[in-house]
């Protein structure tokens, strides 16, 4: 009696395996495929962004083709200079540099070519020598230039 116990003992305990390994297999299953249902229904919504935004970004291009962007405005800010005068007087003269760049097109301007404009030039403001160093430029339809000055 105890060996027929002992074999049903251990058929219910591998048909629980058996079916607690099917449910949870297929439970898993269901999951996972509700999480690919929702991914691939996030998928085709940003796939549908992206043609909105991509017939968008060609009208504006065709728009910007037309208008073309010129640079309007220069702006000078100075870093480590603490003399209100000088820096004043700093900024006048860095904006004469850029003022010739004034109207032209954005497209056609060169980074480098500004950048060396400004970068390691030495000026003499009251017997007081500034050496300038570029440290960020940023060109659109304003020039926006970032200089840190070393006496």
């Amino acid at each position: 009696m105890d060996k027929v116990k002992k074999d049903r003992y251990f058929f219910f305990l591998a048909t629980g395996f058996i079916l607690g390994g099917l449910i949870g297999i297929v439970s898993f299953s269901t999951f996972i495929s509700y999480r690919i249902d929702q991914y691939h229904h996030k998928i085709k919504t940003l796939e549908s962004e992206i043609e909105d935004k991509n017939a968008r970004l060609e009208k504006l291009e065709e728009v910007i083709n037309k208008k073309k962007l010129v640079v309007k405005e220069v702006e000078v800010t100075l870093e480590n200079e603490e003399d209100e005068i000088a820096k004043i007087t700093l900024q006048k003269h860095i904006k004469e540099k850029l003022d010739k760049f004034i109207g032209k097109e954005v497209n056609k301007l060169d980074g480098d070519m500004l950048w060396e404009v400004v970068d390691k030039r030495i000026m003499k403001i009251k017997d007081k020598e500034y050496k300038l160093k570029v440290s960020k430029l940023m060109v659109s339809e304003t020039i926006h230039i970032w200089v840190q000055v070393q006496q």
